[in-house]
């Protein structure tokens, strides 16, 4: 069985989704059950070297970058490899997926429903591409992969059932993330960023949906009861990140609340074990692959009790209501506060994480191809 597998919608700077994808397709590779071609752009190096089996097929990211010329890619480009190399499957990793196949059945992974549950989060001509393509997977796509049963109820919510498969496959952890076994390890990236001994920490996009404005309230209604704690935001800036670093300093924080930028995937796991807690306060997630990562470093965690956060998370977090700035401060010192606590979090975290693997979500997704294949 012949998959090509559409990869340009990752960049080599990889967030939720691009980490999603480079782990998949790593774990259909180790599995060997389906012949694959891969479409990357061509400066992304996590996505390059791959045995001879695997056809990688490298596309100018100038030309993937924006929108209007990369559908023009997607519908013409696409169709003439699926073609060419006799395709049987063509999976999308990014919401859109060519129209014409040529017989080969498609398979879409729907990563969340913000376009449409949440459109504020998005921008002009991207959520017009978003919305395009995710109301026509409901008709036109053979068989749709949600990564959380939250994600495939929202979609019936607002477009009705898919009219092919429909299919929920969880995200994995690498076992890169894992409790810190000796706390030297962490002494490069205290010394990189300006780290403090002990810090709160949060993990992902500095975007409005991640809903740290509240956080950094929180966080500063405690500051002088934690004197030697930081507040650590570790991720890429996006839009409208202005309004929380305004926030800092009208709080007086900047000396307390640390922005590192993008983090490297390889630092990730001994910055996420190095915390004293993980707090991940965000409105909406399709999955929420940060909060598995701190579950497997057993690092006490609080996150949202909505979304898919509650799939992923089980007994082994703290859920609070992310509106709610009073709760989130409260679940900081109630942990912050208490051993016992912290300790009971620490044991489960790891617990709940081994409940999911990439190995498995490689595993899954093959049988989604082979039940389109059959079908």
């Amino acid at each position: 069985m012949r998959v090509l597998i559409d990869a340009t919608g990752l960049t080599k700077r990889k967030a939720g989704v691009g980490v999603y994808g480079k782990e998949l397709i790593d774990g259909l590779v180790a599995s060997n059950l389906v012949q694959l071609y891969l479409v990357v752009q061509d400066d992304d190096p996590d996505l390059a070297y791959y045995p001879a089996a695997v056809t990688v097929l490298r596309m100018p990211s100038r030309f993937l970058r924006k929108v209007p010329l990369r559908i023009i890619f997607e519908q013409t480009v696409l169709p003439f490899l699926i073609r060419k190399y006799r395709v049987d499957v063509v999976h999308s990793l990014h919401y859109s997926f060519p129209i014409f196949r040529f017989g080969a059945k498609s398979a879409v992974t729907i990563h969340d429903m913000t376009s449409l549950s949440m459109p504020e989060v998005h921008i002009g001509i991207k959520l017009r591409y978003y919305r395009f393509f995710i109301r026509r997977a409901q008709k036109w796509s053979d068989g749709l992969i949600f990564v959380s049963r939250s994600a495939q109820e929202d979609f019936v919510s607002h477009l009705g059932p898919p009219r092919g498969l429909s299919t929920v496959v969880y995200h994995g952890k690498s076992p890169a993330f894992h409790p810190l076994i000796d706390r030297t390890q962490i002494e490069p990236l205290c010394v990189k960023y300006g780290l403090p001994e002990r810090y709160i920490l949060y993990v992902g996009t500095v975007e409005p949906r991640k809903n740290l404005e509240r956080l950094v309230e929180a966080f500063a209604s405690l500051a002088s009861a934690l004197p030697t704690t930081s507040l650590v935001i570790a991720g890429m800036m996006g839009w409208k990140q202005e309004h929380l670093t305004d926030l800092v300093h009208a709080f007086g924080l900047e000396d307390r609340v640390i922005f590192t930028g993008y983090v490297a995937e390889e630092e990730k796991p001994v910055l996420i074990a190095g915390s004293d807690l993980f707090v991940y306060p965000s409105l909406y997630e399709g999955f929420g692959l940060p909060v598995l990562e701190a579950l497997a470093c057993g690092v006490p965690t609080i996150t949202s009790d909505v979304s898919s956060l509650p799939e992923v998370a089980g007994d082994a977090a703290l859920l609070i209501d992310p509106k709610d700035t009073r709760a989130i401060t409260k679940a900081i010192e109630a942990v912050m506060g208490d051993p016992v606590l912290a300790a009971g979090l620490r044991e489960k975290g790891p617990e709940q994480a081994a409940k999911f693997t990439w190995e498995r979500a490689a595993t899954q997704t093959a049988a989604v191809y082979s039940a389109l294949y059959s079908r």
